[in-house]
């Protein structure tokens, strides 16, 4: 689990960005140079100054699957919300894919949110091969969701 003061944390929020930038499972090319290039973007933003009282005030809980050098190389998160919870941002770094990291990664939240009292653990999937992935995870299709956006109305 990562803390507010990580100092890992700005490549752990940079990471996702690689990791959706590339979809799929298939192995790609981002790896640890580019994701310190994009974790220097996210801490120059602001971004990561942005998230830290978030973590602090336990509304976010993320977990990382680190390099023995402590390159972040798969990333899960979730907010804690009175009982039920969705796990997201779920990614690998491309170069680390196929190594059943983001598995892992997404295993150690569902049971961290249960061990501390979320008793609904869901997660959303745009790609078959996730959801079976999340399937062998114990995951299992119980509904919809209806995501709705501040978009203007279309005809």
């Amino acid at each position: 689990m990562l803390t507010a003061d990580d100092p890992v944390l700005p490549k752990a929020l940079a990471l996702p960005r690689l990791a959706f930038a590339e979809p799929g499972t298939a192995v790609g090319p981002a790896g640890p140079e580019q994701l310190s290039a994009a974790a220097e973007e996210l801490a120059a933003d602001g971004t990561v100054e942005a998230v830290r009282p978030t973590i602090r005030a336990g509304h976010k809980t993320l977990m990382a699957a680190l390099a023995p050098d402590g390159t972040p190389l798969a990333i899960g998160h979730y907010h804690p919300a009175g009982g039920t919870t969705e796990i997201g941002g779920v990614g690998t770094l491309p170069i680390a894919r196929r190594q059943g990291l983001a598995a892992a990664v997404t295993a150690a939240l569902a049971v961290h949110a249960r061990e501390h009292g979320e008793r609904t653990v869901f997660l959303a999937y745009a790609e078959d091969t996730v959801a079976r992935i999340y399937a062998c995870l114990g995951f299992r299709p119980a509904d919809v969701t209806l995501l709705i956006a501040n978009q203007p109305a279309r005809s």
